[in-house]
Order: structure tokens, then sequence, then C-alpha cells
């Protein structure tokens, strides 16, 4: 049987006919042959051989697991212009961008005479390299400022804030909370957000842990989970220095709004070393009856135990759409590898998208809520995908079939659950 590395060699030669099953490859491969790859795919676009159907989804896929390999390639893809006009993913392979390519893309956004779409395509190639300094020196354009003919770019960021609303109007900015939340609107898509008093900080914990079931787990029903049917490593990562935990059932505490027992998403004896309340013991549940239909977020206070106590009050009411809890399972909580850290919604190709950690896989736009209490924003914690097994015999769908998100405020021990879907 021809190991993944000799089904790529063996397609190399006439790779842009073979770009689909390329990429139902790629997560097999080792680094070597990835580069090998995007190295032929580079040789055949430099040679004019054009963008082929599924191009651009292959070198997304490249850039979320090993983005350092187009480092050498940016400045002829930059000057060649070959992602403009395409998806969102075309700035993906900026995000291990160095200095020097740093630098070009800044000479894009400071350049007067250029229209706002050719700055845009710059700092959103910024905005990836995720890189504090560079999000700094970049933040101030992202309130789009009209320079005065005596400037070359605006002020710092702090200064820019601490302008009165008659000097914000020189660079035409209406006043100083409006130029930061255009500032953060884009920081909060790549996990950061600025404020006043605490600064440029990250709203998300960069250690990833996947959440591994057993592998009958999604038997249930036929075991109709469209990701799980793949061969994607992250479905069954090693467990050696994995966390025992669970997922499903109920809890005894009920939900404020139907009055229904709350349905367990993850129970840990210990959270993860990197995360909040690492080593503490932490119960994830929500009312997924309640959640997204009478309520767009729902929030809960967890004790010393790590049990979660519902913070909206009645009067009960019975929810629209009454849902069965998840089946219960022991899962194990496995530590991500830096290459299935990155993930997308839309170009999971079979990934496990139930995590804890990293950046979230929004499906809409960024939404980090703020804590009820001290109203600042929360930080993600974990994710849940669609499809999980009920008890009723269904598999449960997050809307249309997204994503549940879980923040966090470390501060006041706050759980916020939202969902988002197509």
């Amino acid at each position: 049987m021809r190991t993944p590395s000799d089904q790529l060699r063996h397609v190399l030669g006439h790779l842009f006919m073979y770009l689909r099953e390329v990429e139902e490859l790629l997560p097999q491969l080792e680094l070597a042959d990835i580069a090998l790859c995007l190295d032929t795919l580079m040789a055949g676009l430099r040679s004019g051989e054009g963008f082929a159907d599924g191009t651009e989804s292959l070198f997304a896929n490249i850039a979320q697991q090993f983005p350092s390999l187009f480092t050498p390639h940016l400045g002829w893809l930059r000057e060649h212009k070959v992602f403009d006009d395409s998806g969102y993913t075309r700035f993906w392979p900026w995000r291990r961008a160095d200095a020097a390519e740093i630098e070009a893309q800044f000479r894009i956004v400071q350049t007067r005479g250029l229209n706002i779409a050719t700055r845009n395509e710059a700092w959103q190639r910024l905005l990836q390299t995720r890189q504090p300094a560079v999000l700094m020196r970049l933040a101030p354009w992202l309130s789009e400022p009209q320079l005065p003919p005596d400037e070359d770019e605006p002020p710092g960021l702090r200064d820019l804030l601490a302008l009165g609303d008659e000097a914000l109007g020189r660079y035409q900015l209406l006043d100083a909370r409006s130029a930061l939340n255009s500032i953060n609107s884009e920081l909060n898509g790549v996990g950061y957000h600025f404020s006043v008093d605490k600064g440029l900080h990250r709203l998300c914990h960069d250690p990833v842990w996947h959440i591994r079931f057993p592998d009958e787990y999604f038997a249930h029903n036929n075991g109709y989970y469209p990701r799980k049917k793949s061969r994607h490593p992250d479905w069954a990562l090693p467990t050696e220095d994995g966390i025992a935990a669970k997922v499903g059932g109920t809890l005894d505490g009920d939900c404020g709004l139907c009055g229904q027992s709350l349905v367990r998403l993850l129970e840990t004896p210990a959270m993860p070393a990197g995360m909040p309340s690492a080593g503490q013991p932490l119960t994830l549940a929500v009312c997924s009856s309640c959640l997204g239909w009478d309520s767009p977020y729902l929030h809960y206070r967890h004790d010393s135990t790590g049990t979660p106590h519902c913070l909206h009050d009645g009067p009960h009411k019975a929810p629209e759409f009454p849902v069965a809890p998840f089946v219960a399972t022991p899962v194990t909580l496995t530590p991500t590898p830096e290459r299935f850290r990155q993930q997308d919604w839309a170009y999971s190709h079979g990934s496990n998208l139930n995590r804890l950690g990293g950046e979230p896989c929004w499906v809409q736009s960024a939404d980090y809520p703020p804590c009820p209490f001290c109203q600042q924003p929360m930080t993600h914690l974990a994710q849940f995908d669609s499809w999980l097994p009920t008890v009723d015999g269904k598999e449960f769908l997050w809307g249309s079939g997204g994503l549940a998100y879980v923040h966090w405020c470390d501060n006041c021990r706050v759980s916020g659950w939202l969902w988002q879907c197509t």
C-alpha cells in the first residue's frame, strides 16, 4: 500500500491536475513533502501556468499548517498580485512574513495616493503576522485616518486616542471611541484587543487541546458526522500526555430562562497548563435549548469546584426548540501540535473542531462579548462543533450547523456562550 508521500510523488509531475487529491493528503504529509508540493506549485506559477481550480484552497491549507514555507515566496506573490481579488484566505501566507516583507507592506500602507482597497490589502497581510510590535505600529492606520499634507503617518496609537475631537478632526476621525472601535474590529479578527488601560492584549490562549472522542462515539444513530468521516490526524492525537475528561449528560443546575437542566459540554478535573484555572477542575455547561434562540449570549458563574451557575433569571418559559442532552462519554484532552492549532471553519476539511484554547474558528465575524460583571472583553476558552449525538438518537446542530464558543473572564470566573452559523 502506497504511503501519502508516495501518492504525492506519483502525481507531482501533473500537480495542477490533482490539486483536490493532494489537498486531501495534506494533513498526513510530512513537512518535507509539503515543502516539495509548494515549491512545485510556485514553479508552475512562475512559469505562467496560472491558478487552476483548487490552487487557492491548497495554498490556504498549507498556510494554515506551515506558513513559514511561504516566507521566501512572499515578495514574488506580492509583486505579481497573485492573490488579488481572491477570498479571505489570500492573506494567510503572510503569517510568517520576515522583516523585509513587513517593511514592504508598511510602505504600501503609508504611500499617499494609493486607494483604500490597495492599502487594505497591505494592512490585512500585516494583521496576519500577529506580531504585537507590528500590530501596535499598524493599529492607527486601521481607523483609516486621512493624513494632512504635512504628515507621513498618524500619531502612535495611545497618542491618537488621547487627542481631543477637534484634533482628531484633523485626520477626519469622528472621535476616539469610534477610532478605537474601528481598530478593535480588525484586531479582534486575529485574536487581539487594545484598551487604554491594558494596552494590546491577547484574547485567546495559544496552547490548544483537542477533544479526543472514543472511536465508537459517533456510531450512535448510524454515525453520521461529516467531519468525523475523514482521516484527519487531529481526531486521533496521542493521549500519553492527555487529560481525562467527559462530555455529555446533564448537571443538577437549571437554566434560569426555561428551568431545564444544563447540558454538559466538557468536565475536566484539571484544566491544562497555559489555560485559565490551570490545574483546577472546571465544568462547561449550557442550556442548548435557549442559547441563540431565547438569548444570543448566556453567562454562568463558576464556584470553587468549577461548577457553573446560571446568571439569567426567569420567569421560566418553555423553549421554542427543546433539545435532549448529549450522549455521555469519557474523552481525552490531547495536546495539539503546532501545525494543527490554526483552524478555520470553512476550510476545516474534515478536521476536529472540538477543542480548548487557540483562536476561535469564527463562522461569522469575531465576537468577544464583555463580562457581565467587570465589562472587560472575555477571552476565548473553548469551542464545540455541531453533530454531537443526543440521547434521543439525533445529532445536535448549533443553528444550521455552526459552532458554539465559550469565553471566559478569569477575574470574575464567568463563562459566556454564543454560537454562529451560516
